[in-house]
């Protein structure tokens, strides 16, 4: 077990402009300097917990089973995901406890009182899926339809080789949260889930997570939820039941966060030309990085 110590939508959408290095989600609400400060300014309470992960790498799964856990019921939440990114404070003020949060900002943009001692738990996927999920989301949703070319090659650019997707550059976001997990005496607590190991041994993860929650639950019930959260079950049971809010933001109205979940889908999309890229770039950039991924289960 990986532990280290250490609704309403948005009311407008708003293009922002580059800030640090990179440009910040499209619905990022009012002025993004003011935004970040907000958050890194925000009062964390002892219950909360934060899902932390690049876009595409697990959250909306992980955030069931969390829910689960933390109301001792293995039912689909109806809440929209509690993002921080995408929020005004005073909403966020206003949730109550136990509140679990969500950022898809890199470690240095989270709270500052959860980085000193609150709980966080970091989910990451293997570079190569999260990329495929990621361009079958973005092409569903019609506020992002003219961020990029279109092609998934151009998605491919944007996320891996430059800093122009709206969360910046995965590479940069993997290799902050590797030297994060790697310091010692960081007041926070942080929990390390993998998608592929999730995908491998779901009922495990499961455990994991409660036991970081401090959750105290039989086995029935950690198999109730485990069984809930198959990505099959999941898909079916949320797909079932939307948030009103996915008819106005995709084209077909449906819900885009679950796909396939797959491990090793990547193989259908990239030519053998962008994998040997990817490859290349990334034996040059991770070689001193302790995290690992798995592109096959």
């Amino acid at each position: 077990m990986e532990v280290y110590e250490f609704s309403v939508e948005p009311d407008h959408l708003t293009r922002v402009k580059l800030y640090d290095h990179f440009s910040f989600p499209y619905a990022f609400p009012g002025n993004v300097k003011d935004h970040l400060k907000k958050i890194a300014t925000a009062r964390i309470r002892d219950t909360d917990v934060l899902l932390s992960t690049y876009p595409k790498s697990g959250t909306h799964w992980v955030r069931e089973i969390v829910s689960m856990l933390l109301r001792g019921k293995a039912e689909y939440s109806s809440d929209p995901l509690h993002s921080i990114d995408f929020y005004d404070s005073s909403y966020i003020e206003k949730l109550q406890s136990p509140r679990i949060l969500q950022s898809h900002l890199p470690f240095r943009y989270l709270p500052n009182e959860i980085k000193r001692q609150g709980r966080i738990i970091h989910v990451s996927r293997n570079p190569k899926d999260t990329a495929v999920s990621l361009y079958c989301m973005l092409k569903k949703l019609t506020y992002m339809s003219g961020s990029f070319s279109g092609s998934f090659h151009a998605l491919l650019q944007c996320i891996f080789y430059s800093d122009k997707f709206s969360y910046g550059n995965w590479f940069d976001f993997v290799k902050e949260w590797d030297k994060v997990m790697r310091q010692e005496n960081r007041g926070c607590k942080i929990l390390h889930l993998e998608f592929e190991e999730m995908k491998k041994d779901l009922k495990s993860n499961v455990r994991k997570v409660a036991d970081f929650l401090s959750v105290d639950c039989d086995e029935e019930f950690i198999n109730m939820v485990a069984e809930k959260c198959t990505f099959k079950n999941m898909k079916n049971g949320k797909e079932a039941n939307p948030q009103p809010y996915w008819k106005d933001c995709t084209f077909d109205g449906r819900m885009p966060i679950f796909r396939r979940g797959d491990v090793g889908d990547w193989r259908s999309w990239f030519s053998d030309k962008e994998n040997d890229r990817f490859d290349k770039e990334y034996a040059r950039q991770m070689k001193d990085q302790q995290i690992s991924f798995r592109y096959y289960i």
